[in-house]
């Protein structure tokens, strides 16, 4: 809450009560504290160099816009039909901006920090920069005789959360200064004006955070990249295939060393037993940009074979182009030498159960094994699989196999379309989602092989190895790609002063207006991931189209309509799936069912169902909640827009399986609320 004086018209105040009634307002007295002055131009002369408030102008005219900006006070306000969002949007900027900068003050002889704290900054003193932990924005004083010593610690220092601003009361000394050449990425003058100084801060947070944005990002692909390195075997190649990175695990299954491996490719480690044509699908699959999966055999250094469940991941830049391949593995060899051994004994002879018996008694004493009736229902555990589950056999024995999976298995009813497909004889090769008998989810990487023992008895053998450790790390492959197009989204809105809940909320409206359509789960999951970079064009529109205050000429209106096409040609030539959908979503959620919309007044079902859901999620976040430019709509003043503008803006369908079901949108605008 801040204490703001007037000194204006009543019509204006009343205007300006309606927008900042969260703050103290007050009729202008000479010679009290304010945070802030709205003044009328004709009133200037008299408080200009009377205050050390922050003062705002209104303004009629250019004349008189022109006589402020001779006294830089750079915050002026139009009287005209915007004049209650002009002060809404200037004061959500000046306030409510730097709520979550941290601020630090670093000089060893202090001479500028009253200067500072005059400007209603809370800032911390920094007595050593070496020891400060957080991320921040500090000001180096460098008005001081011995400057260049602050500087040096500066230079020397490593915490890359901190944002360097020098401070100082002469520009003089920063013409011919290359501060960046001491880690200083801005600096600022304490002789401007309150107004020119939060203008030039507002700038210098902008920056901070988008700089700090990037971090986050970069920060969760190092920590992916440490989960992997502990715990699957990993390896990278570039574009050509020759091996530029490998991790420890790799080098200790495989028996060479890194400085062996490095600069070769996968061929020292290929088994003769693999067929060419594998590889061949492998490369071919991987260039296209998609991800392939499979089981290879190699060969170990000396002599020995060894196998590998194998996800090989295309790498692509930000030019849609492939950079480099990613291949993560887990050990899965004592379960394919077994199924080699048992495939070969039964082979030879197919009648002979004695050799399934040996066979299945040295494969149980290294694998997990269940064994299933023609319903598959469990009539046989062994002790790795009831280690693995924490199932006692005979809480197992008896009981239906779903007993063991997960949620989404029986969901989508995959018991049963395995059964189906084990009555048929066909082998199954899949990884089961399981959950332990106290609940927790674990991974089976499973191959099932169907017998007839008897013309009325047929059994399934079920051969699992545990591969939570490999899914595992695919997560989080899988949640920082989430993470990134979030980080994405957010640098988005933040350029124009969005929150990041709004495109949490965006991404949420749209998965279960998805659901509510009919969408399939996956088609719903990927809308969820791409509604977040709907806006990521407004990162080319200038900050004084994107943040005017007011209403947009017929230029700058040309100019904000680029956006979509600035997000289709951003993403339009990824090689991702995600990136190529986020680019539909970009190029059309602005477009109308009426054909009204823009950039390509495409119309009806033209329209890619995916931008016809994220235009209603869109429109509803943004009149339902509080922006810098407006406050919140009620609720039933957005469902009478909404009415009106079926079949015009918006598919009517939609409409009616948004507005028949708004308590789902109303719950998720209150869980993720500013």
């Amino acid at each position: 809450m801040k204490r703001i004086g007037l000194k204006t018209t009543k019509n204006r105040k009343e205007i300006i009560s309606k927008y900042l009634k969260s703050h103290i307002l007050e009729e202008f007295v000479d010679g009290n504290n304010y945070d802030f002055i709205i003044v009328d131009y004709i009133y200037i002369d008299s408080i200009y160099k009377k205050t050390n408030s922050q003062i705002v102008v209104v303004v009629e005219n250019e004349n008189q816009k022109k006589e402020i900006l001779k006294l830089k006070l750079y915050d002026i306000i139009y009287d005209d039909d915007f004049f209650g969002l002009s002060i809404n949007n200037l004061f959500y900027q000046k306030i409510k901006h730097y709520k979550n900068t941290k601020f630090g003050y670093y000089n060893p002889e202090e001479n500028n920090i009253h200067n500072l704290k005059k400007f209603n900054i809370d800032v911390e003193v920094i007595d050593n920069i070496n020891s400060i932990k957080d991320s921040m924005i500090v000001f180096v004083d460098i008005d001081i005789k011995d400057k260049y010593k602050v500087l040096e610690k500066t230079q020397s220092n490593t915490n890359t959360g901190i944002f360097f601003v020098a401070i100082t009361k002469d520009d003089g000394f920063f013409r011919t200064f290359e501060f960046y050449r001491f880690n200083i990425q801005k600096k600022i003058n304490l002789n401007y004006c309150q107004n020119h100084f939060y203008i030039e801060l507002n700038n210098i947070v902008s920056m901070y955070s988008n700089i700090q944005g990037k971090k986050e990002v970069l920060n969760l692909l190092l920590e992916y990249k440490d989960a992997l390195d502990k715990s699957a075997i990993v390896s990278k190649t570039d574009e050509k295939g020759k091996i530029i990175y490998v991790n420890d695990l790799f080098c200790s299954i495989s028996g060479y060393s890194k400085k062996e491996l490095i600069g070769s490719n996968h061929n020292i480690i290929r088994h003769p037993d693999m067929n060419d044509s594998i590889f061949k699908e492998m490369w071919s699959t991987i260039k296209s940009g998609k991800e392939w999966s499979g089981v290879i055999k190699n060969k170990r250094k000396d002599g020995r074979s060894y196998y590998v469940k194998t996800n090989v991941i295309p790498i692509i830049n930000t030019n849609g182009k492939i950079k480099e391949f990613i291949a993560i593995r887990t050990d899965v060899s004592e379960r394919e030498f077994y199924r080699e051994i048992l495939e070969e004994k039964l082979e030879a002879s197919n009648n002979d159960l004695k050799y399934l018996a040996q066979y299945e008694k040295a494969i149980s004493e290294f694998i997990a094994v269940i064994k299933t009736d023609e319903n598959n229902v469990i009539t046989y555990v062994n002790d790795n699989f009831c280690n693995i589950s924490g199932y006692k056999k005979e809480e197992l024995i008896g009981e239906s196999c779903k007993i063991l999976r997960g949620n989404e298995h029986i969901k989508n009813g995959d018991c049963d379309l395995i059964l189906d497909k084990l009555k048929k004889k066909e082998n199954i090769d899949i990884v089961f989602e399981n959950k332990t008998k106290d609940g927790k989810r674990y991974f089976m990487d499973t191959k099932i092989f169907p017998f007839t023992i008897t013309k009325k008895h047929d059994e399934n053998l079920h051969l699992m190895h545990d591969v939570t450790i490999l899914k595992d790390a695919s997560l989080v492959l899988e949640e920082t790609q989430k993470d990134i197009i979030y980080k994405l989204g957010e640098i988005g809105e933040l350029r124009s002063k969005e929150t990041a809940n709004h495109v949490r909320r965006v991404a949420h409206y749209s998965k279960e207006l998805g659901r509510l359509y009919g969408l399939t789960s996956n088609i719903c999951n990927l809308l969820f991931l791409i509604a977040p970079i709907h806006d990521i064009g407004k990162v080319g529109i200038p900050d004084k189209v994107l943040n005017k205050n007011g209403k947009l000429s017929d230029d700058e209106r040309f100019i904000m309509q680029k956006h979509p096409n600035i997000g289709y040609e951003l993403l339009k030539d990824s090689k991702q799936p995600i990136l190529k959908a986020g680019a539909i979503v970009a190029h059309q959620h602005h477009e109308k069912w009426d054909g009204t919309g823009y950039p390509r007044g495409l119309s009806g079902e033209d329209i890619h169902i995916y931008g016809r859901i994220v235009a209603i999620a869109d429109v509803y976040d943004a009149l339902s909640c509080e922006r810098i430019y407006k406050k919140a709509w009620e609720e039933e003043r957005i469902v009478e827009l909404f009415k009106n503008e079926k079949g015009r803006h918006f598919d009517p369908k939609l409409i009616d399986l948004f507005l028949n079901n708004l308590h789902i949108f109303r719950e998720i605008k209150e869980k993720f609320k500013d």
